[in-house]
């Protein structure tokens, strides 16, 4: 079975609707992100927030990666921004493409670069 554009527009909306909810005081940019298996089942979710308790910003990446736990091997993440590359001073310890690539998600798909 293929992915087909469609399948791939309805993705991506599903990124979106997560980006929305993103909780306030959070700040800019919302962001929505899923990791889809081989078999085409969701393996995880997630949006922008903080990590509860904290004031540590958790992106969407990571928490989908979280979330989704071993079965992101051979997955594809969908993200409605472009992972992360450097840390910041208000996130945890990684960067989400360190932690994609440790996941070993095969494919990604970005709706937007920044």
């Amino acid at each position: 079975m293929e992915i087909t554009r469609d399948d791939l527009r309805n993705y991506m909306n599903r990124c979106i609707e997560l980006a929305m909810q993103h909780p306030p005081g959070v700040g800019r940019p919302f962001v929505g992100a899923l990791i889809l298996t081989e078999n085409f089942d969701i393996a995880g979710e997630g949006y922008r927030s903080l990590l509860p308790g904290t004031h540590l910003v958790y992106h969407a990446e990571r928490m989908a990666l979280d979330k989704a736990g071993e079965r992101t091997r051979g997955a594809t993440l969908f993200t409605t921004l472009e992972p992360c590359i450097n840390i910041k001073a208000k996130q945890l310890f990684k960067s989400c493409s360190e932690l994609i690539v440790e996941g070993g998600i095969r494919t990604i798909i970005v709706g937007a670069t920044d």
